[in-house]
């Protein structure tokens, strides 16, 4: 759940900064940001953990420093916050 909760907090963290659009939606289909918009997976059935998981970020927002905007599995940015399951959370 916290890879999931962490790359859901980087959604929200891009919608309020001024480099990324400003709508989940935007910020998700942004050109070259996440694969589950080019290889199916985007509308595919939503497990009831990732609903749940999704739920608990809408209403507790990000989980994460409101300067993390970046995941990938390489560093990027100015450094690392975390690594989860060989993604790294940086800012």
């Amino acid at each position: 759940d916290t890879c999931q909760l962490y790359v859901g907090s980087v959604v929200l963290n891009r919608v309020n900064h001024n480099l990324f659009p400003n709508t989940i939606k935007e910020v998700i289909f942004q050109k070259g940001q996440y694969a589950c918009t080019w290889d199916g997976n985007y509308y595919k059935e939503p497990t009831e953990r990732c609903i749940e998981n999704a739920k608990k970020l809408l209403t507790h927002g990000s989980m994460l420093p409101d300067n993390v905007i970046w995941q990938s599995g390489i560093k990027q940015g100015d450094g690392i916050y975390e690594i989860v399951d060989g993604v790294y959370f940086c800012y």
